[in-house]
């Protein structure tokens, strides 16, 4: 019996499950398969295809002990599982799951790291979640809306603190429709806080800082 590895949790994240069409799982003599170049080890019993057809085969063990939902599956006829995301990514991003030197992440343009970093949630690459979160800080200002939304969606306190005085002055309608919508009266709550914060310091008062993550803990968040 051949072995087909798919995803956990499907009913959080489906994934299209297609039978490879020809025993050549390599792809050397079908050249419809374009497969990665740093991952198409011979003896990598799992196969994935990117957004835009590349194929990877990584070694299930890997993908045990780093990631908390890609992983093995069930035992039937050989397959393919395809991911949402482009090769540019899932390049980056399997590298976490070898105990190897990684490279690529610092030349990422900000709509790559950020689409990197959502990888690495929804996949649960654990090894690459803080890693991420360090490259996306110095963001902050110049992409505060995606850095605070970010920060709000996954839980990173640092990003959101490091954020949100970015957000204070843009339109209400940008931050309101890109943060999730159960922090947007926090995050209103902060906006005012700094409002009067300013009024009083413009008066001479109090130079206290005001803090969106401190906002939300008061809040019994």
């Amino acid at each position: 019996m051949r072995l087909v590895w798919v995803l956990h949790n499907l009913d959080r994240y489906p994934l299209a499950v297609k039978p490879i069409p020809t025993p050549d799982i390599m792809g050397e003599s079908n050249p419809a398969h374009t497969f990665s170049e740093k991952f198409r080890a011979a003896d990598a019993d799992v196969v994935f295809s990117s957004s835009d057809g590349v194929h990877f085969r990584i070694h299930s063990k890997n993908l045990t002990m780093n990631s908390g939902i890609l992983g093995p599956g069930q035992t039937d006829l050989q397959a393919v599982a395809q991911l949402t995301e482009p090769a540019s990514i899932l390049d980056v991003l399997f590298q976490f799951v070898y105990p190897s030197r990684q490279s690529g992440i610092s030349k990422l343009s900000p709509d790559d790291l950020f689409a990197l970093g959502e990888a690495v949630e929804k996949y649960q690459v654990f090894p690459a979640m803080e890693l991420c979160c360090m490259y996306i800080k110095p963001l902050a200002s110049t992409h505060p809306i995606r850095t605070l939304s970010y920060g709000l969606k996954h839980d990173y306190p640092d990003l959101i603190d490091s954020a949100a005085p970015h957000t204070i002055k843009l339109p209400l309608q940008s931050v309101a429709s890109a943060i999730p919508a159960d922090r947007i009266l926090h995050w209103l709550t902060y906006r005012q806080a700094q409002d009067d914060l300013g009024s009083r310091i413009a008066a001479g008062g109090a130079r206290e800082r005001s803090c969106l993550r401190l906002v939300m803990i008061y809040e019994g968040l």
